[in-house]
């Protein structure tokens, strides 16, 4: 096209040129109209911009190196330049901190919703969180009708970054609108770090890491018992465990099945049906001093299991993902179950169907039971001891909260229940989340969270035990993002949670934990892996050696 830029230059090259291989165009072009000519000029002149104008990128072979290197150079600038939008500030120094809260409403209107905006890069808003009346946030909690909100809850402003949130009592002034924007400004400390800051800070930060690589082990009030169980019981991927109330241990495992990629559909349909059950007992009891087999059953029932509960009778609670049912099941292990709720192989989110049930936990004061369904439905749904639902909550946490977390009461796999019978509530594994949240088991309200740096951004198992005024024992995950902490147990206490113990069973920590499990008297933890599809047995550090294994 570079020859035929304008019909003009053209009709003037033909009209002198002696060239005959130009003879077939001279022709052409010296009948076509003066319209005509000027038309084909625009065309060509406008293709031409296209190609070598409107395209300023590295992909474009008419631009030089150097041209584009300032391009690019200029346009960063700009863009550091620009207010950003929001009522927001961000800047790009080192150490940020939270300087104030703005806040507007109308004083006495009820709070229809809050909306928070917070800031990871400059000029940018790449986190929001929304907080609604019936579902409270931590980082804002407080009355959802009145005046005041209280903040008072520390929050990471950005990767190695960290921000305070002061308790600030906020007034609602007089306005013209019936809900509370709340923006982070953050600024920097308009100094730039001393040498001897920096190294200061990397020393600090050896430290923890050092501190966090040694912990759970010989400093760990939990220490495993090396050589429980002794015999080898041949078990398949374990993913559950319980404590019956004689003190019993109680093993949920998937025998030869293998839950991989090509186990479900996109419809989340289970694939190997001809297949057939587990022909395996895939429940097995384990005495809970010497570890030998007491009894096993449940060959040719189940085909993926995954939660295993146990109530104040001694009844199994189970649950299997590939049939998408939730099973009771009589203290005798017999080959019957007792009650049986959902549809076998469909997975469903209406009030008869589950998708992937993960967990269940019975409250025994009143026989109602509360299944995780998990995987694809993200609720928790509350029976009767009939099996008649009764209530359900939860939805998918929305992407874009890496600063706050997500609203309490959305969940991303929420893969464990523990029964804090004592409180009247229920606690779930937030899994993906990397928390535990907790809910009134009478109409599902929220009641606290703890998610705690330390989790490492996934939390699977979580068990309560009333000792020590109530305690919780979690476990995390290999972590799939960012740094990498170590996979091990946690002994949290209930009413603050703070962490008061962690634990291992070797210097690297766990495999894949995937649920854990606590004796009645708290005189022994337990948990269960699905990567070498080992049983571990915790106990305190004065009745066991310390002896960690490398």
């Amino acid at each position: 096209l570079t020859p035929l830029v304008t019909a003009p230059t053209l009709t003037y090259l033909l009209k002198r040129t002696s060239v005959p291989t130009y003879s077939h165009l001279r022709r052409p072009v010296r009948t076509m109209a003066p319209g005509v000519r000027a038309v084909i000029a625009g065309v060509y002149l406008a293709t031409f911009a296209n190609i070598c104008l409107a395209y300023p990128s590295w992909n474009n072979a008419w631009w030089p190196r150097d041209l584009l290197e300032k391009i690019d150079a200029t346009l960063e600038e700009l863009e550091r330049e620009r207010p950003p939008e929001g009522p927001f500030v961000c800047t790009t120094l080192k150490s940020w901190r939270v300087e104030n809260l703005i806040a507007s409403g109308t004083e006495g209107d009820r709070i229809d919703r809050i909306i928070g905006y917070g800031c990871e890069q400059p000029a940018s808003s790449q986190t929001t969180w929304i907080c609604e009346p019936s579902r409270p946030d931590t980082v804002c909690a407080g009355p959802v009708l009145g005046t005041v909100f209280n903040w008072e809850k520390e929050r990471e402003a950005g990767p190695g970054q960290t921000s305070m949130m002061e308790e600030e009592d906020v007034e609602l002034g007089p306005g013209d609108i019936n809900s509370v924007v709340l923006a982070l400004r953050f600024t920097d400390d308009g100094e730039e770090e001393s040498e001897e800051e920096e190294n200061a800070q990397e020393d600090k930060a050896k430290e923890n890491a050092n501190t966090v690589d040694t912990r759970g082990m010989a400093d760990s009030s939990l220490q495993v018992v090396n050589g429980w169980p002794a015999q080898n019981l041949g078990l398949g991927q374990v993913s559950g465990v319980a404590v019956c109330p004689a003190g019993h241990v109680h093993v949920f495992h998937r025998g030869d099945r293998v839950w991989d990629s090509s186990s479900f559909d996109d419809a989340e349909v289970y694939q190997q049906q001809d297949l057939g059950p587990i022909q395996a007992d895939t429940v097995v009891e384990l005495d809970p001093i010497t570890g030998d087999l007491v009894r096993s059953w449940g060959k040719g029932i189940f085909y993926l299991p995954h939660g295993l509960a146990m109530d104040g009778d001694g009844n199994y609670w189970l649950t299997d993902v590939a049939m998408h049912q939730v099973f009771k099941f009589p203290a005798s292990g017999d080959s019957e179950a007792l009650l049986t709720l959902g549809e076998a192989f469909k997975p469903g989110s209406d009030d008869k169907h589950f998708c992937k049930p993960t967990d269940v936990g019975v409250d025994d004061a009143t026989g109602n039971f509360f299944v995780a369904d998990g995987y694809c439905n993200s609720r928790i749904m509350k029976f009767s001891k009939d099996g008649t639902l009764l209530l359900q909550w939860g939805r998918p946490s929305p992407p874009g909260y890496s600063l706050s977390g997500p609203p309490p009461g959305t969940f991303n796999i929420p893969h464990s229940l523990a029964m804090v019978q004592d409180r009247g509530e229920v606690c779930t594994a937030d899994r993906e989340n990397g928390r535990v949240q907790c809910f009134d088991i009478k109409e599902g309200k929220f009641t606290r969270m703890f998610r705690e740096r330390d989790f490492g951004g996934r939390v699977f198992a979580v068990d309560y035990n009333p000792d020590q005024g109530g305690v919780l024992h979690l476990v995390n995950g290999p972590t799939l993002v960012g740094a990498s902490l170590p996979v091990e147990g946690f002994t949290v206490r209930f009413n603050d949670g703070e962490i008061l113990d962690t634990f291992r069973p070797t210097k690297r920590g766990f495999g894949q934990p995937h649920d854990v499990a606590s004796a009645p008297d708290d005189s022994a933890v337990y948990v269960v892996e699905i990567g070498p599809n080992k049983v571990w047995k915790f106990v305190p550090a004065d009745e066991q050696p310390n002896m960690i294994p490398g």
